[in-house]
């Protein structure tokens, strides 16, 4: 009785408005975070160009990018002789396509998606019991402009655009460059420091047409055809994408990071070919301003390119899909922040860089397609045996519809789902931990 008397309520509605009175164990808390990056310490003091000491702030080491959404984790308890029946309600629920809402014991009522849950049964004879832990996450109710074209064809043509409105900024900065020798010297440099940054990266994909056209791209002058080598560049970029996704999506079930492993390493990369041996207290030199802009230009392109990628892709669950839109808007937000770090140094309004917004715009869109794609997507749900089974009566009993249609492929998801082997085909113990997708 101790138990149940520490238990509290909270209000459940389901997309489709279904109501539910949730007896909830335990604490109901949550945790918020603000989204930033975190900078190396700056040294206490160091002496300006006169020779006396100054002191530099040493607590600026958080750039803050403004607050997440609340993530809060609920066990939600089910007990009595209907418990089965009333969690089985419950988790249709947890199913359904679209936002929901809870009431908790403070505050006003909040949006939320539904990410993942779990099902647990007592495994005591004189407890009928069911916890189903949900893990929740706040969300705005946001509209996207809708057009006659698939959304998926537009992010690709807003890609395109963006590609293009790149290549002619880069290729407006070199003319100019080029009016220099001495700075088309270091930029064809820098561009070849670059060049061979996104070929390392790429070459976790292995084609062969990638790798000629890099080559083909080594033996250019930047100076000479800025524009048709920067689209040269972008168009290896997109398939770059679109192989990672494609091989990750054969061997794993998480297909979206596959794309983020090939361009985090690239990203790196353009980080330490963009960062000078002067202080950061020291104004950027032409030379660095010059390869400030490349580096973004070639950042923003890989950007466009996984954008593009991502919201074509295919995801197995919800939270595959929101942990992509996730990872695509922190690579986003953590190199522009970089970008207007080091364009900050830049002391002669002359030769300040300013930035288009076009490439940001992309990933918001991007983000919001795969959020609405994510609402009709699975929802893994872990449940604890509280008995001996076998694959074959899981496979039947979860997956019926798929199992009475082809039960041999049904049998093999779920077994790769859950990375079983040979030695649980025939029997799964009672306690074990089972992943089914609904």
């Amino acid at each position: 009785m101790d138990f149940l008397e520490r238990a509290s309520f909270i209000v459940y509605t389901s997309p489709s408005g279904k109501v539910f009175q949730l007896r909830i164990v335990g604490d109901v808390s949550y945790k918020r975070k603000h989204n930033g990056e975190v900078k190396e310490n700056p040294k206490s003091s160091s002496k300006n160009k006169t020779g006396k000491k100054q002191i530099l702030d040493s607590n600026d080491t958080f750039q803050d990018k403004g607050m997440s959404g609340i993530d809060i984790t609920l066990d939600c308890l089910f007990i009595g002789d209907n418990h089965d029946i009333e969690a089985d309600a419950f988790i249709q629920a947890l199913c359904e396509i679209g936002k929901s809402r809870l009431q908790l014991l403070y505050g006003g009522e909040i949006t939320v998606n539904v990410l993942d849950f779990s099902v647990k049964n007592s495994m005591l004879e004189k407890i009928n019991s069911t916890v189903v832990s949900v893990n929740f996450h706040q969300t705005a109710q946001t509209s996207y402009p809708k057009s006659k074209e698939s959304a998926k064809n537009k992010i690709k043509e807003d890609a395109f655009e963006v590609d293009m409105s790149i290549a002619e900024d880069l290729d407006a900065q070199v003319q100019q460059i080029a009016q220099n020798a001495t700075r088309a010297a270091a930029f064809q440099a820098n561009f070849t420091k670059c060049l061979g940054a996104i070929s390392d990266g790429l070459d976790a994909v292995n084609d062969v047409s990638i790798d000629s056209i890099m080559q083909d791209l080594a033996n250019q002058s930047i100076i000479q055809s800025a524009f048709t080598m920067t689209r040269q560049i972008q168009i290896v970029m997109q398939k770059g994408a679109r192989l990672a996704a494609r091989v990750q999506n054969i061997a794993s079930e998480i297909p979206s990071f596959g794309a983020f492993g090939v361009f985090g390493e690239m990203f790196k990369s353009f980080k330490s070919l963009t960062e000078t041996k002067s202080s950061i207290s020291d104004a950027l030199r032409q030379s660095e301003i010059d390869n400030l802009i490349l580096n973004d230009a070639m950042a923003k392109s890989a950007l466009a390119a996984l954008a593009e990628t991502l919201v074509v892709n295919n995801y197995d669950t919800r939270k595959e899909a929101t942990d992509a839109a996730q990872s695509l808007i922190a690579i986003d937000s953590d190199w522009n922040a970089y970008v207007d770090e080091q364009a900050g140094r830049i002391d002669d309004l002359k030769k300040a860089y300013i930035r288009d917004s076009n490439s940001t715009d992309l990933t918001a869109a991007a983000v919001g397609e795969i959020l609405q794609q994510s609402y009709s997507l699975k929802i893994e749900k872990t449940i604890v045996l509280s008995e001996d089974t076998t694959i074959l009566e899981l496979a039947a009993e979860h997956y019926a519809d798929e199992f009475k249609e082809n039960p041999d492929e049904t049998v093999a998801y779920l077994l790769k789902t859950n990375g079983f082997g040979d030695d649980e085909f025939f029997m799964l113990e009672r306690g074990q931990s089972v992943k089914f997708y609904v």
